[in-house]
């Protein structure tokens, strides 16, 4: 019986999937050169249901080059020759998404047995998995260009890939390594040629691989040592093509570039049914129900073969485990024929009872059981994971939904911040501030190059560097460049550093790290190299190559940074949660001391994960997860995690924000803004990519629209001024400050920030004042940090005419002069004024708060942290003659404000002027007047 094909669309490529919902509903799914997603009758193709229209209003339909259906029944992904994966509803037909966008066009999509996921690949090098839950690319496994098949095993722990060149890759969905690499293992096609080259996995737990091959035949593969397992061999004469098991494996329906579509006996490993196909085949598919097989070839013909299996065999849909067969191992003159089954049961499948026809028999046992010890592994896991089998009371089979460990959330695998995938033979090993080391793949050989991005700053040019070894990680430090390849079959996983200034010959260094061991992460200090390996090694070596640490890591290693001497670690601490949610922990040190500095878990995004980790222009650890959110750590509160810039609120369309530098000083992001992909390109030639600067924008909550910009740059520069300050006291602590030109260093830092600070704060007081916020204008002038910045508020408030405001922050100004001069003689040397507080130290927050008594002058003499004891001496002696008044001046604030909290008292004085106060126009001439003058002159006024 001859195929009867219709047009379906126009020649090219074409494809084809059936679709089955939830209530039993069967469609067929067609695509082709038109552009068309079309929606056909699952039994009748000739009856169109839906076409839908894949591009957008006003465009050209681009071709489409494949189509996969979502096991789940809800969705049809299809890819076009622009590049995108795009999603759709079904059976609506409205675009649901837009999964993804290559360079290049793509060409073979897969659904994992879930439905979660989604694999695409093509022409361009890479292989992205895709989240269909977040609608984010969580991982891109590094395959050559030119896939042209794909396939999950039922498990989900694996994805076999076919190139155009013939090499069959298994990649490890746990790891995202490659599992086995075959050359050659299957059919070399025409990359240009509208043709596919698919594997397939034994629907019985993926028990084995089946690869089409060019010598006709079909190679089968032992699932976990891979060794070959059998073939099917004898009726294609050229090379086959396509591969699809049927629901239960027990038949193979192949096709090959002879145009011959062969149904295969899996079990007796021979051939049923052979037919010539008007063209080669595109897509094939088997119904999910019935006794039916589609065909589409090349030229956009479509065909449903009906009955492909004889009625004497098991149907392709029956269940294997109900299927025990009559002819018995212990008796075999026990053989019958069960006519009722024949009748009663569609397509061949078993009654009650398990009989079938007289020509069925044990088929698992003969397939299994035929002398081959290889094929053994084929019995092993008896699960489906697309439906497995229950049983309810009476013997009848329900369906339940299958369960598998890759639908629980994975750990992350590593990153290395400011790398990019291979893109036309091109990638980014490392794009920082510095600058950019670029990968160009040769023939035989990669070359790579450093260049930076300022040249009037950095004027040393590095020479290119021939890669023989395949680097796949790269790190710029400030004085070189550290290097990582993967281990291959003849060459262990080997480090490479290269210094950008050398003094002495043979500065370069190169070593191999041992069997089994790989780098996973790498970074470049100043002074220091480190790499994060999978067998949880952190290992350190000197510029000059020296091993100067080996460290064991709690977890596997998720990313790495470095700057200055300062290295930062994450690492997975635990599991991630069922919700997705990663547990990462980080850890900061200081290697030429070899000191913690600290240890702190992660804040992420919710079910987000690490896409960057670097340091900011001024020292500050920085994360950026795959959500767009990005987050300092600050000093604040022990050690917190502040969000500073949100992509998601800053983006258009489908852009996305590729972080690869942070200025909190500047206020700005720097970052390459890619449409609709995860990661830039790079250019060709000695172009250099768009650098946008986004800026930062703590996500405050806006009480008002105009504030809610002040209030959050008064944020950004507390984070500034916090991170100084603890600088400053680290290297205090840690004897980094030698000469007074350091310690003065810091000071200027700290101070640079606290003036920047104040300027933030005016600006935000001065519109407080504006809108008759007063109480709030108070709280703002307490985190003045200057009394020159009081000053200036005690100015806009009388420019107000609001004198009792200014007469709260002119407390607050006294409170500042008090406290700064009695610190002053603190850091002399003295003694506590009263008994009552002999015992406690001196706080002073410098906000305008007073946490702790004054201390006065005394014989005693304290050495200040960068200077001698004579300066003090000194210092304390200009001082003496104004000692006691200083402290009677100190004492009076602190007993007349009844509390060390200057703000709550300027806050009670303004509260109690009530409802009088009002703008203050009326009564200003009556009321003191805070003085602009120098505040160490003031004294205190007296009511008349």
């Amino acid at each position: 019986m001859s195929l009867s094909f219709i047009e379906a669309h126009p020649a090219g490529f074409s494809d084809v999937s059936y679709i089955e919902t939830v209530d039993g509903n069967v469609q067929l799914v067609t695509t082709g050169k038109d552009g068309k997603l079309v929606y056909r009758s699952g039994d009748k193709p000739s009856d169109i249901l839906k076409t839908v229209e894949t591009h957008g209003s006003g465009e050209e339909p681009s071709p489409l080059t494949c189509v996969a259906a979502n096991p789940g029944g809800d969705r049809v992904s299809i890819a076009d020759e622009q590049n995108f994966v795009k999603i759709f509803n079904f059976p609506q037909g409205e675009l649901h998404t837009i999964a993804t966008r290559f360079a290049l066009p793509a060409r073979c999509l897969a659904y994992s047995p879930s439905g979660l996921n989604l694999a695409a690949s093509g022409d361009d090098d890479g292989i992205k998995l895709i989240d269909l839950a977040g609608n984010k690319v969580f991982r891109t496994l590094r395959s050559e260009p030119y896939t042209r098949g794909l396939a999950y095993d039922p498990e989900s722990e694996y994805l076999a890939a076919a190139a155009a060149d013939g090499t069959l890759t298994v990649w490890n969905m746990a790891t995202g390594k490659a599992e086995i690499t075959k050359k050659k293992a299957c059919s070399k096609i025409d990359p240009m040629a509208a043709e596919r080259v698919t594997p397939a996995w034994h629907p019985d737990g993926g028990s084995f691989l089946a690869a089409p091959a060019s010598d006709g035949s079909i190679n089968f593969y032992e699932r976990l040592s891979w060794d070959s397992a059998g073939e099917l061999t004898g009726q294609h004469n050229a090379a086959v093509h396509l591969l699809s098991f049927s629901k239960n494996g027990l038949y193979l329906a192949s096709t090959a570039a002879d145009q011959s579509l062969v149904i295969w006996d899996v079990v007796e490993r021979k051939a049923l049914e052979k037919k010539t196909l008007p063209g080669t085949a595109c897509g094939i598919a088997w119904h999910p129900t019935s006794n039916a097989l589609s065909i589409i070839t090349d030229d956009g013909e479509l065909a449903i073969w009906t009955n492909p299996i004889p009625a004497t065999l098991p149907s392709p849909t029956a269940d294997v485990d109900a299927l025990t067969g009559v002819k018995k191992k212990s008796d075999s003159k026990d053989k019958m024929i069960d006519d009722q089954a024949m009748d009663s049961g569609s397509d061949g499948e078993a009654d009650g009872r398990g009989h079938m026809s007289d020509d069925e028999y044990d088929r698992e046992d003969s397939f299994l059981n035929d002398g081959d010890d290889n094929r053994t592994a084929m019995r092993r896991s008896r699960k489906y994971t697309g439906h497995s089998r229950g049983r309810k009371s009476g013997g009848t089979y329900y369906d339940a939904p299958a369960f598998s460990v890759m639908d629980l959330p994975q750990p992350q695998p590593p990153i290395q911040s400011g790398a990019t995938s291979m893109d036309a033979g091109r990638r980014y090993l490392a794009y920082t501030s510095l600058g950019a080391i670029t990968l160009r793949s040769e023939p035989d050989h990669n070359t790579v190059e450093v260049a930076f991005h300022d040249t009037a700053r950095v004027r040393r040019r590095v020479p290119l560097l021939t890669d023989f070894f395949g680097f796949n990680l790269g790190s710029l430090g400030e004085r070189g460049a550290f290097y990582a390849s993967p281990a291959s079959l003849d060459a262990p996983s080997t480090l490479v550093y290269r210094p950008f200034d050398a003094w002495a010959p043979n500065s370069e260094w190169s070593l191999g790290l041992p069997e089994g061991e790989e780098a996973e992460c790498i970074a470049a200090g100043t002074t220091f190299a480190a790499v994060a390996t999978n067998t949880r090694m952190l290992r350190l070596f000197t510029a000059a190559g020296l091993q100067s640490g080996v460290v064991s890591l709690p977890g596997a290693a998720v990313a790495m940074a470095a700057r200055g001497g300062r290295l930062a670690v994450a690492w997975h601490a635990a599991p991630p949660t069922p919700l997705g949610d990663q547990c990462i922990m980080l850890g900061e040190y200081t290697v030429h001391d070899q000191r913690l500095l600290r240890q702190r878990s992660v804040s992420l995004s919710p079910g987000s994960t690490v896409a960057w980790m670097g340091y900011t222009e001024e020292g500050m650890l920085a994360i950026y997860d795959s959500e767009g959110m990005l987050r300092v750590l600050s000093p604040e509160f022990g050690g917190s995690w502040v969000p500073v810039f949100s992509a998601a609120a800053e983006r258009r369309g489908g852009e996305h924000f590729w972080v690869f530098a942070v200025s909190i000083k500047r206020s700005e992001v720097q970052c390459i803004v890619c449409a609709n992909t995860p990661e830039p390109a790079v250019p060709s030639g000695s172009a250099r990519p768009v650098v946008t600067a986004a800026p930062i924008r703590v996500p405050v909550i806006a009480h008002d629209e105009s504030q809610a910009p002040l209030e959050a740059d008064l944020l950004r520069q507390g984070l500034l001024i916090a991170h100084s300050s603890a600088a400053a006291n680290n290297a205090n602590s840690a004897r980094e400050v030698e000469t007074d030109e350091e310690a003065a260093a810091f000071e200027a830092a700290l101070q640079t920030a606290q003036m920047d600070a104040d300027r933030s704060a005016l600006r935000l007081f001065t519109r407080l004042v504006q809108t008759d916020r007063q109480a709030r204008a108070l709280e703002v002038a307490a985190a003045l940090q200057t009394s020159a910045g009081l000053q200036g508020a005690v100015k806009i408030a009388n420019h107000g005419r609001m004198s009792t405001l200014a007469e709260a922050v002119g407390d607050l100004l006294e409170q500042r002069a008090a406290a700064e001069e009695a610190a002053a003689l603190a850091a002399a040397g003295g003694e506590v004024y009263g008994g009552m507080y002999a015992s406690e130290e001196q706080q002073y927050a410098g906000n305008g708060t007073i946490t702790g008594p004054i201390p006065v002058p005394s014989p005693a003499f304290a050495l200040h942290p960068g200077g001698s004891a004579k300066k003090a001496a000194a210092a304390a002696e200009a001082e003496a003659e104004d000692a006691q008044a200083a402290a009677a001046a100190a004492k009076n604030v602190l007993v007349e404000n009844g509390s060390p909290n200057g703000v709550s008292t300027a806050f009670t004085k303004l509260v109690g002027a009530g409802k009088a106060s009002g703008s203050g126009a009326d009564d200003g001439a009556k009321r003191k007047t805070a003085p602009a003058g120098n505040p160490f002159a003031r004294k205190k006024a007296t009511k008349k």
